[in-house]
């Protein structure tokens, strides 16, 4: 209930509170740490683990607080890998800046969520120099083979929660999509792999889908790649995204074509999850 634009002593509550720490997340501050720490996490027994790299090429210059918006120090994150890949866990890395990226990449991780820049606008100050992802951090990125969920419209959702005289005028809104579909550009003519996510309650990965259509980069036939794909990629152990022999009796019947128009994914006649008939209506 803290609300937004925290201030300096709401900050230092939050920081001081750790409600959930060894709960729902573990502080890894210092490389004697790790081990502790890993252990009670894979005690857990997740199916993912998740870092948190937030701008760490700053972390060694920042005064704020670790909790609030450090996350982790880059220098452990090779001996949290270790010790995942050790208890055979997936790792995926949340990043915010190309170094992000780089030191995850080093580390051995292959699947990111969001991309550096994925805020902007998001505080309603944008210029008329947008970021640009550079061409060495997408040429690493092809070479690893890395996924990315870039989870761009958190953007105009996080607007509307705005106070009004923050909220930016019918212009920027405009540049800030030029934006996007510029970097998803960028990213489908390096042939990264990208998934479907979102990044914000009440959203999901058809409502991220269907912002990608209105930006005009992808086909509806990559579209629907892109879901499937994810689908495989979340959970890799599942017979899931084909209909063949011995694959889950889980799918969807619609009512369009969505190669043809990527909406039609919300004309649902008929759903079964796992053989049974699901009636929604």
């Amino acid at each position: 209930k803290l609300g937004w634009r925290l201030s300096p002593a709401q900050k230092k509550q939050l920081a001081e509170s750790r409600t959930y720490q060894d709960r729902t997340y573990y502080i890894i501050d210092r490389p004697a740490e790790v081990q502790a720490n890993m252990n009670k996490l894979i005690g857990t027994q997740p199916d993912v683990i998740k870092v948190i790299l937030y701008n760490s090429q700053e972390y060694e210059n920042s005064d704020t607080f670790p909790i609030y918006n450090l996350g982790l120090d880059p220098k452990v994150l090779p001996a949290i890998m270790k010790t995942a890949q050790e208890s055979g866990k997936r790792v995926i890395a949340h990043v915010e800046s190309e170094y992000d990226i780089r030191v995850a990449m080093e580390a051995g991780i292959q699947h990111f969520a969001h991309i550096p820049y994925y805020s902007y606008g998001n505080s309603g100050a944008v210029n008329d120099n947008p970021p640009v992802l550079s061409d060495s951090i997408l040429k690493l990125m092809q070479q690893h083979k890395v996924a990315i969920s870039p989870t761009l419209g958190r953007t105009f959702i996080n607007l509307t929660y705005l106070p009004k005289q923050y909220q930016p005028d019918s212009m920027v809104l405009e540049g800030i999509k030029v934006f996007h579909a510029n970097t998803l550009m960028q990213l489908k003519e390096s042939q990264i792999q990208l998934l479907a996510g979102a990044d914000m309650n009440g959203s999901n990965a058809v409502d991220e889908i269907l912002y990608y259509n209105q930006l005009k980069v992808f086909t509806p036939k990559e579209l629907l790649q892109m879901l499937i794909y994810s689908g495989k990629a979340i959970f890799p152990n599942r017979r899931i995204a084909a209909i063949q022999e011995q694959y889950e009796a889980s799918f969807l019947v619609l009512g369009a074509d969505p190669t043809m128009n990527i909406k039609n994914i919300k004309n649902i006649n008929f759903r079964m999850k796992s053989g049974k008939f699901i009636d929604f209506k």
